[in-house]
């Protein structure tokens, strides 16, 4: 210790020491600069239970007739081909027929069909082999549909178990998890994006930004290895 004392002196060990954890700091930028948000962009989720309605599936004073819900097709306010094909089929009183229009997510067990009867929700299945050729529509009420396409929270992302736990999160880049029905200790909820802006190219501005910083950690490491001392 004594030997090393006298090589490097104590002020010197520090701004080494210092130096090194500058560098660190930048070649690790990658890691942590989404995080900060740099480029501006941003999406906004709030936690909000899921509710039934008229009929229809729900988040607090919202309906989501216009939004896509994990699990449930049909349910955006520009519906697929197929989704189209699939509603005017249904809206003929036919809830058996031959898939003969491609793009049909015959792979979503649910489909919402509004004004087509006493409920807007159909559990759907496809039977053919080796490809799917025929669909069947059955009539399920809505709490059906929540209680079978709801997932644990175990089952979420990391990211969105985050939030879930807070209430609400804000990252630069959208969350896969939102709109998935959430079955917790409370009741059912789900993560609904409130609120979103990208003021610049996203991604592009954080890799250039990663770029130059991991560069300067380079430097600022090659730097700090040419100040040991020789005996070092």
């Amino acid at each position: 210790m004594d030997v090393l004392a006298s090589i490097w002196p104590s002020t010197q060990r520090q701004q080494v020491g210092v130096a090194v954890l500058v560098a660190l700091l930048l070649l690790f930028s990658p890691v942590y600069l989404p995080v900060l948000n740099l480029d501006l962009s941003g999406h906004t989720y709030t936690v909000e239970p899921v509710v039934v309605d008229d009929g229809t599936i729900g988040v607090a004073e919202t309906s989501l007739r216009g939004d896509s819900i994990d699990g449930i097709a049909c349910t955006d306010w520009r519906p697929t081909v197929g989704c189209g094909y699939e509603r005017t089929r249904v809206q003929q009183g036919a809830l058996e027929f031959d898939l003969t229009t491609p793009g049909v997510e015959v792979e979503t067990r649910y489909a919402y069909h509004p004004g087509t009867g006493d409920t807007a929700y159909y559990r759907r299945t496809a039977t053919g082999e080796p490809f799917p050729e025929t669909i069947t529509l059955e009539p399920v009420d809505p709490e059906t549909v929540v209680e079978s396409v709801a997932v644990s929270p175990e089952q979420l992302s990391l990211r969105a178990r985050s939030g879930l736990a807070l209430g609400w999160m804000q990252t630069d880049q959208p969350l896969p998890d939102a709109n998935r029905i959430v079955d917790t200790d409370d009741g059912y909820v789900m993560l609904v994006e409130t609120g979103g802006n990208s003021l610049s190219s996203g991604d592009t501005v954080e890799a250039g930004i990663s770029a130059l910083l991991f560069v300067l950690g380079l430097a600022v490491l090659w730097r700090t290895y040419h100040r040991l001392p020789a005996a070092w």
